[in-house]
């Protein structure tokens, strides 16, 4: 039996049938490769931490809190486009494209793993000069706020975690799991057909998403090396037992959920809720896995009363 990525099954039907009719040498839908242009704007930077390329975006009065938003696994920053530009008048708003996702790009020394990768957002705050902050990370980058409050408490204000990876959702709790070859190559290559499918399972509310959003999301899959990226990240991931982590974390914690998320189930809310000792819950009716954008105003107006709660 083939152990894989909750996301992969939703989308392994569909890359079967693309597998099939897709010409094997293309890396990508399109004829052109993606340039560095499109959809930067000026508050990104293109800056070097400990080796690794890592587009940053700061939003807000330097001076103000500092609100840190992480975003999952093959989305970008451009996730949080609702939430920054509601919260960039009364806080410094950071958000960055996790190694081998956007236009960050792999990671030469493949720094996948969750720890890994909770270990490298705590120096991306040192190359900011930002020694704490409120985090609030979706899916992947819930599970990289977790962790980075359990090693660094220090550095975490308040932690929210949005349909977070927290417990195993994919049976790879211990070992990474072997992808088909129809997975490994819709998840590569990132046609249209596939990108569309694998929307439509993590958000309730896909009708909504525009056409240029969608492209948006495809285009950041495709930049060079990103597809490669996804399958290293995939090579590394597990999800081991956290209770004993996750009983050390006395942070204040908002665990908002979407009550139709198909990719990690809201009965992990309520048991994260039920683990933390320091914790409060939050369910949006009628959204999914991506909240920040399937139900963002709702989310975000939870996540404004927590953090004037924690202030």
């Amino acid at each position: 039996m083939i152990r894989t990525l909750g996301i992969v099954l939703l989308v392994l039907p569909i890359a079967i049938g693309i597998w099939f009719v897709w010409p094997k040498t293309n890396t990508t839908t399109t004829t052109d490769t993606p340039s560095l242009t499109p959809h930067l704007m000026a508050e990104d930077s293109i800056t070097i931490i400990d080796g690794a390329k890592v587009r940053i975006r700061q939003q807000g009065p330097e001076n103000a809190p500092v609100v840190i938003l992480i975003h999952g696994f093959m989305h970008s920053l451009e996730l949080w486009d609702f939430w920054a530009d509601n919260l960039k008048e009364d806080y410094r708003v950071i958000r960055y494209d996790l190694l081998g996702h956007g236009y960050s790009g792999p990671d030469e020394t493949k720094r996948y793993s969750p720890q890994e990768r909770s270990d490298f957002h705590i120096k991306v705050m040192d190359e900011l000069d930002v020694q704490s902050a409120h985090l609030a990370g979706n899916s992947l980058g819930g599970t990289i706020a977790w962790r980075a409050a359990a090693s660094n408490p220090e550095r975490v204000l308040s932690l929210t975690l949005i349909n977070a990876g927290i417990f195993d959702f994919s049976g790879v709790e211990n070992e990474p799991g072997k992808l088909p070859a129809a997975a490994e190559f819709s998840i590569k290559t990132a046609p249209m057909p596939a990108v569309n499918y694998m929307m439509k399972s993590i958000y309730a509310n896909f009708d909504d998403l525009s056409n240029e959003r969608l492209e948006q999301i495809q285009y950041m899959m495709q930049l060079p090396g990103n597809g490669q990226a996804f399958l290293d990240h995939i090579s590394e991931f597990t999800m081991p037992d956290p209770t004993e982590i996750l009983r050390q974390i006395s942070t204040s914690t908002l665990i908002l959920w979407g009550e139709l998320d198909t990719l990690i189930p809201v009965e992990h809310a309520h048991r994260a809720n039920d683990t933390l000792s320091n914790s409060q819950i939050a369910i949006i009716p009628g959204a999914g896995h991506a909240l920040p954008e399937d139900a963002p105003r709702e989310s975000l107006d939870k996540f404004v009363a927590f953090l004037k709660e924690v202030q």
